[in-house]
């Protein structure tokens, strides 16, 4: 079944009626716009709640996402209080998301304003293409809005797929299994003893129209099962947090300055009972940049003279940590592994390039070993 929901969506229109949809959500704050709609049950269903709640809504409709419609939150004019794209509400909705969805919207607003960074779209996802008009399954945007002129430029659709990218780490401290996860830690919600988000003091205030417990999103995920507040935790106290709860298995989002290099050199010498996994989840692709760069030393301490070429160049910023953090981690250490085994007695072996190229991964050599090129074209060939 495809449905498509839009949020912040305003009145209804007769297009509606005719979308290629069966079944299609539209929510608003403005609970009084509920009179524009049909009554359910009906495929044109209006929920009138602020975003954030309304999601909980879907997740008990079983909803999953074809056809995402974010064109006017009000946040410019008409009393929006937050963006909708924000990481705490994109990351709530992102179990939802088919992993390959449509994404219809409007960035131009944001991109001369102090929200920016949205037209990234960064969270664990990845345009894959622009339709256009003239395109098989090209929605117009303005269909969803009375606000734009017909002239000028005016909203994007996208083919998105969700990135939901996964790094297992090996550590000296074998009683613990450590996770990298680029993606959302509420898609694994129902596998968490523990999850660990930061929750400032205040939040962001919701709309406050609807008569409800929660007035910040903060109070929203404290009333969350098993969610703890990492706002101004150390490593150590989150985990004697999660032992003294007998959690096994942690999920924890970003909740530092930044700095995550320490994290790992944490976990390795802390000795735990109870826990037996830590996952760390992250929408933003540049978080737990730390993290990533203290597995990706690891890799290259293990096998140095590998990797002279990388670290003596630009490849090893640019390109090497790239590939580690595309998921690629335990497949390096495995090839690196098995070339160990392929060379012959005194035969130098260097990487001439390890980095992800149009999406494909590149790993190359300039060894005469016809054995070892051959392994490296069958790892290139599996993972393309």
């Amino acid at each position: 079944m495809k449905t498509l929901v839009y949020l912040a969506s305003g009145a209804i229109k007769k297009k509606y009626y005719s979308m290629p949809f069966e079944a299609m959500y539209f929510i608003d704050y403005n609970a009084g716009l509920r009179k524009n709609y049909p009554d359910e049950p009906t495929h044109i269903r209006f929920i009138g709640k602020d975003a954030l709640l309304s999601i909980d809504r879907l997740k008990r409709d079983n909803v999953r996402i074809d056809c995402l419609v974010v064109i006017n939150e009000g946040l410019f004019d008409g009393g929006g209080v937050y963006p909708l794209f924000s990481d705490f509400l994109m990351g709530y909705l992102y179990p939802l998301l088919k992993d390959q969805f449509t994404l219809i919207t409007d960035l131009n607003p944001y991109k001369t304003t102090i929200y920016k960074s949205i037209s990234r779209l960064d969270w664990a996802i990845e345009k894959t293409c622009e339709l256009f008009p003239g395109d098989k399954n090209y929605i117009n945007p303005r269909i969803f809005t009375t606000y734009a002129s017909e002239n000028g430029a005016f909203g994007q659709v996208f083919k998105i797929r969700k990135v939901n990218l996964q790094t297992v780490f090996q550590i000296k401290n074998n009683q613990i299994k450590v996770k990298l996860i680029h993606g959302s830690i509420w898609s694994d919600a129902d596998d968490l003893d523990y999850i660990g988000i930061k929750l400032s003091n205040d939040g962001v205030r919701l709309p406050s129209r609807e008569n409800r417990n929660f007035q910040t999103s903060s109070e929203f995920f404290s009333a969350k099962t098993n969610v703890h507040n990492l706002n101004n935790k150390s490593v150590e106290e989150i985990l004697q947090d999660a032992e003294s709860i007998r959690a096994e298995v942690l999920g924890l989002t970003t909740w530092g300055a930044g700095d995550y290099e320490d994290v790992f050199n944490l976990l390795e010498n802390h000795q735990c009972t109870q826990v037996k996994e830590v996952r760390f989840y992250h929408l933003n692709k540049n978080d737990f940049a730390g993290i990533y760069k203290s597995y990706a030393d690891q890799i290259i301490a293990a096998y140095p003279n590998f990797f002279t070429d990388i670290i003596q160049s630009d490849a090893y910023n640019n390109q090497y940590l790239s590939v580690i953090k595309m998921g690629y981690s335990s497949l390096m250490q495995k090839l690196c592994a098995e070339i160990t085994q392929a060379l012959k007695a005194d035969e130098d072996f260097r990487f001439s390039e390890i980095k992800i190229d149009s999406n494909e991964l590149r790993v190359k050599s300039r060894t005469n070993n016809q054995f070892i090129q051959g392994l490296l074209q069958t790892v290139m060939k599996l993972n393309n």
